[in-house]
């Protein structure tokens, strides 16, 4: 690890940690703003990743190498739609259409950067990154749930969610440096899945790979988010889906993650109910195993029922507007005459803001994309590669999972490393490695197939 990071190597070739850094620095949003004070400061590693594509897109175009396929008109289609979105009557300003805008449909960018920006070294840089990064940030989210300090109240009073999301039965939930603990629950659900890719393909990396996940599994506990939870799971199941090709296999695979799972779940019940300070923790479980008693999906439910889908079907084709339904924005909508809802879902979130149309344009998109990903995953035979095709589409299983409950897609940056990996998957024919995976990212010569050959 010394030597990748070595600060010869990071001068010779500084173009493959730009996106690395984004990322990271994306991973400390909710630190940065509680520090500096100001809550736009992501907006500045939004305008790289705009310039970084524009140039690319920009230099091809002039050199007459400008190759896109079907996937990239249906993102840019969509992205399309929600830009028309901002300006839909509903809107009451043009910061709420913005707003809106860049929580979702703008992370899409990460597709086309993933597909256009990123080789090998960076791929390579990227994951061993995320991976560090999501070690420290545990550990922190593990401290904060614990040992809360004046600084952990400091980031909730500059978010503009409700102070309810950030505490449960007065304690304060684990958010680490991010924006909340929904968006840690699915970014430490996001790297948990890669973790597990890694145990299945590489078995000598294991006494690694198990010291990384305990603070991310004990952090992701203490989020208390139930749906992120359910979503690992989800996640967990799909990659031995991937990998399993004997039934017998699968069956005994399943057989003991459910047996490990539910005495992992019977400790955390008999440890929490008797530990001063995990109240809260206990509650979530014995939500998580009566889900029709908890008092959370019983509320989503009659909001649902009562309000959400009326909405929808009082504006069936064209929706309410971009930002609508969108997270965090409700000081836009008030004291106006418009329609704002917190869907706390997101699927019923793109039909509210876009309607049927934009719906079936995300939908059809996103199919597509991971239609291509699983096709390209069976033609590839590198055991890296392989890790980066399965992970994305465990993830992905595991954002539609949580995705019942939330609008998890507006949680950033996980949206943005969430859109990154899409774009990344689909092209994955396009690296040629040399040598078998190391946590190390290698630093050899590279070989990238050309688009016309991807």
């Amino acid at each position: 690890m010394q030597q990748i990071f070595h600060p010869k190597h990071i001068l010779k070739h500084p173009s493959d940690w730009i996106l690395p850094l984004l990322i990271t620095l994306a991973s400390f949003n909710g630190l940065i703003k509680a520090v500096s004070g100001v809550r736009y400061a992501p907006l500045v590693i939004d305008a790289a990743l705009v310039g970084l594509l524009f140039a690319v897109f920009a230099t091809r175009l002039l050199r007459n190498r400008l190759k896109i396929g079907l996937v990239d008109v249906l993102a840019a289609a969509f992205i399309s739609i929600a830009i028309i979105g901002m300006f839909h009557p509903n809107i009451p300003s043009l910061q709420a259409g913005v707003e809106g805008f860049r929580k979702f449909a703008f992370m899409i960018i990460g597709f086309f950067v993933g597909r256009y920006l990123v080789d090998i070294t960076a791929l390579k840089r990227l994951i061993g990154v995320l991976l560090a990064g999501s070690f420290f940030i545990s550990l922190y989210g593990v401290k904060q749930f614990l040992f809360p300090t004046a600084l952990d109240y400091r980031l909730i009073e500059l978010s503009t969610a409700s102070p309810v999301t950030y505490l449960m039965g007065g304690h304060i939930r684990a958010f680490s440096t991010l924006a909340g603990p929904f968006h840690l629950g699915i970014y430490l659900t996001c790297t948990l899945l890669l973790l597990f890719a890694i145990w299945q393909r590489y078995p000598n990396r294991r006494p690694l790979v198990a010291i990384l996940a305990v603070p991310m599994l004990a952090a992701l506990i203490m989020t208390i988010t139930k749906s992120n939870w359910v979503g690992l799971l989800a996640g967990v199941l799909t990659l031995i889906l991937l990998r399993s090709k004997q039934p017998l296999r699968l069956i005994w695979g399943l057989s003991v993650i459910g047996l490990v799972a539910g005495l992992v779940l019977y400790l955390l019940v008999w440890v929490s109910s008797i530990t001063p300070g995990l109240e809260t923790v206990y509650a979530g479980l014995q939500a998580l195993l009566n889900p029709l008693e908890a008092p959370t999906f019983k509320f989503r439910l009659d909001l649902w029922n009562e309000t959400v889908i009326p909405l929808m079907t009082h504006s069936p084709w064209f929706g309410y507007g971009t930002g609508s339904a969108g997270e965090g924005l409700i000081n836009l909508f008030e004291n106006t005459p418009s329609t704002y809802i917190v869907a706390h879902n997101l699927y019923f979130k793109i039909q509210v803001e876009l309607g049927l149309l934009g719906s079936l344009c995300f939908w059809f998109f996103l199919f597509y994309a991971l239609i291509n990903i699983w096709l390209v995953g069976r033609q590839i035979q590198d055991r890296f590669l392989k890790i980066v095709s399965d992970w994305t589409l465990a993830f992905t299983v595991a954002i539609l999972v949580a995705g019942l409950t939330g609008a998890i897609l507006d949680a950033y940056p996980v949206n943005l490393i969430f859109w990154l990996l899409l774009g990344i998957s689909t092209r994955l024919k396009r690296f040629h490695i040399q040598d078998e995976l190391d946590l190390r990212p290698s630093m050899g010569n590279i070989t990238l197939v050309s688009p016309e050959e991807s």
